[in-house]
């Protein structure tokens, strides 16, 4: 029978060495979490607007991903149109390719 072979790649703590300790963060609810003190205006969809942290800030990106068929195109699309129902400007930029294509590009 063969005998476990140690290991000599470990190092051996130094005299003062400090370990380092990651703390992991519990996750928090969304209202939980204060919002940024920042002008935002409201996309018209109360739960999208909540999950943006009270509303759109003006200028900003937002940049939505998921799988496909769980409805970001229909949401967005819903959110432009709400948008530019309140004679605001609305930019929807949408790319789909598969992982070949992305991967070919670069």
């Amino acid at each position: 029978m063969k005998k476990p072979v140690k290991r000599k790649d470990k190092k051996k703590p130094k005299k003062n060495e400090v370990k380092r300790v990651v703390e992991i963060p519990t996750p928090l609810s969304l209202k939980k979490i204060p919002s940024l003190e920042k002008p935002r205006f409201s996309s018209g969809i109360s739960e999208f607007d909540r999950v943006l942290g009270g509303g759109i800030v003006p200028g900003a990106v937002i940049l939505v991903g998921g799988e496909p068929g769980i409805g970001k195109s229909t949401l967005l699309l819903q959110v432009a149109h709400r948008l530019s129902q309140s004679k605001r400007e609305v930019l929807y930029f949408c790319i789909k390719a598969q992982k070949f294509e992305i991967l070919y590009f670069r």
